[in-house]
């Protein structure tokens, strides 16, 4: 059969071919990104050599690897994406290949020793490893490391190194000191180039979340996480301040620091969110009045937190209540026969098993003995009995009714938290969240407790800034005006009005000349404000406010701006989450500086599989922003449980059977386990806002207040005349926000 000229192949779309007057049977290849680079074009290309190669897979493939322009031309992960083709050179190869005999006498089985048949390299291997490549093979395994919390010494275990050398014979690995030296130092070096330019592109600014933490080698680290405004997470820093105390001063130095600091690499910052720490609240209390343009919120996720303390103080029932529940589970998880009887039963039922869950740390109990001597309960013609304070619980109507009840009122809570963990978070959603808690409480039957809670709320939402709260609403497309009362004098358009003038004017530093005009054309529906034109970006609301630029400038900065700031601080727990995932006791001589480079690296694997697999259909959009969940530290007593199976301990099992007296299982530890939650949830809540220092609590007065713009002596924060109640500001039929698949998910059938 006749041979067929210029056979296409993996690397032919980055060459033109021209004829080849010296090679009748293969075409010249020209480079196409030499071609762009070299004056005259492809006619000048094609008769320089380094320009140009025979049309030959394995020399098309040589001349891209070492190709400038090539490399210029594509990122790092493209280059070795593309370069990492199949040759048709190497697959004939093989065929004459001599195949080498590797026995490995070390490796053997219980039955016999097996020897192992390994083929030439080019079996595994596609290409030879060039001197570019290196960098990118580091670059792996640094993050295969971190990925999985690896320890750099793993890298010198004989076993890996064994997986290593049979799969390529002769690789040489990087040692622990090169891996966590000069590739770490290096991939850091570029994570942090990134992160500056992701920062530096959100023109309208990013939000700053900090707040300190404690690391296992009894460092204070003060950790600072930038969000953009679409929600994307960037780890900044985390530095160690241990030898400082925690005082209002410190946190206002801190603060001006990190603004120094950004603006030096062209970063703005719109917003900061920290938790209500007494020094953080008062350094945000004068910061705002020196820095106008900049906004300044508590966490909002630590704030529906002291919610919940709140419920256990105000009502001893649910408290109760919640205790015996403990009580039960604690029992049964405990007790393998009734276990095993609960289990068989939810087979029966559901088709599946449910796990019963414990509060707290699920390893606080390794050490403690599960059984002491009981003989309150025994075998009777073979079947036990429950003992009498157990079933005395699970028997009266009471307890059921009021847990239905108390699940009922701390579900949506419990949605409400997940929503606002995200980093996405918006304003919006926070004030649609607390208005919706504030009704659940004000329908509730309990007169008393509806009162202390309602009140509870309002405490809260007097401290914030309320008019940036209710813009937030008001320019939402599908919000506007509909969530308020209509009867409140002074959150006519007018007084709305007034607001946005005072924030265009604080936040862009020119008084505005059109704001108003817009506002009331956005109120009016008109186009592009209709719901039409918003359904059509599907919530994006940053994205619906800059298409209406063009009409509405002024209008679209503050609506941009406002609905940019992220409002939590979880981006930060996620990073002591993930430096206690890598800084633990086995590796507590590892600095803080290496740490954070790791958790970088960590993030950016993350987030960025998160993206991939949205974009590949395996994950919903909404998930993009969700906390990847750090894996619990390995220890020697974990166990392969598996979460729908209950495993008997077969021991155990065989003690219980023989003996005439069952023991009954201690629920005390359980118990008190969940009375420390409660306490420390009550505790929080009666903390927050105090000060350890006198000199923070003078920063915290109003007598330091000095503040004028825009026609405003005092900031909105501050500003009596800017405060609403929660009760008469929304309409009493405030529907639930609509991440709630309804507003009683669990409600009796």
């Amino acid at each position: 059969m006749k041979r067929k000229r210029n056979q296409r192949h993996n690397f032919q779309k980055f060459f033109t071919l021209v004829k080849n007057d010296n090679n009748k049977s293969n075409a010249k290849a020209v480079c196409i990104c030499c071609s762009q680079k070299v004056a005259g074009g492809l006619a000048v290309a094609q008769v320089i050599p380094r320009c140009f190669t025979s049309n030959k897979a394995k020399l098309c493939q040589n001349h891209l690897a070492s190709c400038e322009n090539f490399k210029a031309s594509y990122s790092e992960e493209e280059i070795f994406e593309i370069l990492s083709c199949s040759v048709p050179e190497d697959f004939k190869k093989k065929k004459n290949d001599n195949e080498d005999i590797y026995n490995e006498d070390s490796i053997s089985t219980t039955s016999s020793t097996s020897s192992f048949r390994q083929q030439s390299i080019t079996t595994y291997c596609a290409r030879p490893m060039s001197v570019n490549d290196k960098p990118t093979f580091e670059c792996l395994l640094l993050r295969m490391l971190v990925s999985n919390g690896l320890p750099f010494t793993f890298l010198e275990n004989e076993d890996m190194q064994a997986v290593f050398n049979f799969i390529l014979p002769g690789i040489c690995l990087p040692n622990r000191k090169a891996i966590g030296g000069r590739v770490l130092k290096k991939n850091a070096k570029s994570l942090k180039k990134n992160i500056t330019d992701i920062a530096k592109k959100d023109i309208d600014g990013v939000t700053v979340t900090f707040d300190g933490w404690t690391n296992v080698k009894a460092e204070h680290i003060w950790g600072i996480v930038l969000i953009t405004s679409h929600g994307q997470p960037l780890i900044w820093g985390a530095y160690d301040i241990s030898g400082k105390a925690s005082r209002t001063e410190n946190v206002f130095q801190y603060i001006k620091n990190l603004m120094v600091e950004t603006n030096k690499v062209g970063i703005n910052i719109k917003a900061f969110v920290s938790d209500s720490a007494g020094e953080y609240t008062a350094a945000h209390k004068q910061l705002r009045i020196e820095f106008s343009n900049k906004i300044f919120l508590p966490c909002m996720v630590h704030q529906m937190n002291l919610v919940f303390g709140d419920i256990f103080k105000e009502n001893a029932l649910y408290k109760q209540t919640s205790a015996e529940a403990i009580r039960i589970v604690s029992y049964f998880n405990k007790l393998p026969y009734f276990t095993g009887n609960l289990r068989d039963e939810q087979l029966r039922i559901y088709d599946k098993t449910v796990s019963l869950l414990s509060p707290g740390d699920t390893k606080w109990n390794n050490g403690v003995p599960n059984k002491t001597p009981n003989n309150t309960s025994k075998k009777r013609n073979g079947e036990r009995k429950l003992p009498d304070d157990i079933a005395d619980i699970i028997n009266d109507n009471n307890f059921w009714s009021t847990l239905f009840e108390l699940q009922n009122l701390l579900y949506p809570l419990c949605e409400f938290l997940n929503k606002l963990q995200k980093d996405a978070a918006s304003l919006y959603e926070v004030t649609h969240c607390f208005a919706y808690v504030t009704k659940i409480f004000n329908e509730h039957l309990d007169q008393e407790f509806s009162e202390k809670m309602v009140e509870r709320m309002e405490k809260c939402w007097k401290q914030w800034e309320q008019p940036l709260l209710i813009l937030s609403v008001v320019l939402h497309p599908s919000y506007k005006l509909s969530k308020f009362h209509t009867s409140i004098s002074n959150l006519s358009l007018t007084n709305l009005g007034k607001w946005l003038k005072y924030y265009y004017e604080a936040w862009f530093g020119s008084k505005p000349r059109t704001v108003l005009a817009e506002f009331v054309q956005y109120i009016k529906e008109l186009d592009p404000y209709d719901d039409n034109s918003f359904t059509q970006f599907q919530g994006r609301l940053v994205d619906f406010w800059e298409f209406t630029s063009g009409i509405g400038p002024e209008l679209a900065k503050i609506a941009i701006r406002i609905h940019g700031i992220c409002v939590n601080f979880a981006s930060v727990e996620r990073l002591w989450s993930s430096m206690g995932y890598l800084h633990t006791n086995r590796r507590n001589r590892l600095k803080s500086n290496k740490v954070l480079a790791m958790v970088q690296i960590r993030s950016d694997i993350f987030y960025n599989r998160n993206i991939r697999n949205a974009k590949n259909g395996e994950k919903k959009i909404r998930q993009l922003h969700i906390a990847t969940p750090i894996p619990e530290e390995e220890s020697d007593n974990d166990s392969d449980d598996n979460d729908n199976q209950i495993i008997v301990d077969e021991e155990e099992e065989n003690l219980e059977r023989n003996s005439d007296n069952e023991n009954e299982p201690v629920t005390k530890e359980d118990e008190k386990c969940w009375d420390s939650i409660i306490t420390e949830w009550i505790n929080s809540a009666e903390h927050e806002n105090q000060f350890d220092n006198v000199d923070d609590e003078n920063l915290f007065s109003d007598e330091l207040n000095n503040f004028d713009l825009g026609g405003h002596t005092l900031h909105p924060a501050d500003d009596d005349s800017a405060k609403w109640s929660l009760v008469s500001l929304f309409t009493s039929n405030l529907e639930s926000p609509t991440f709630l698949n309804r507003d009683n998910k669990f409600a009796d059938e």
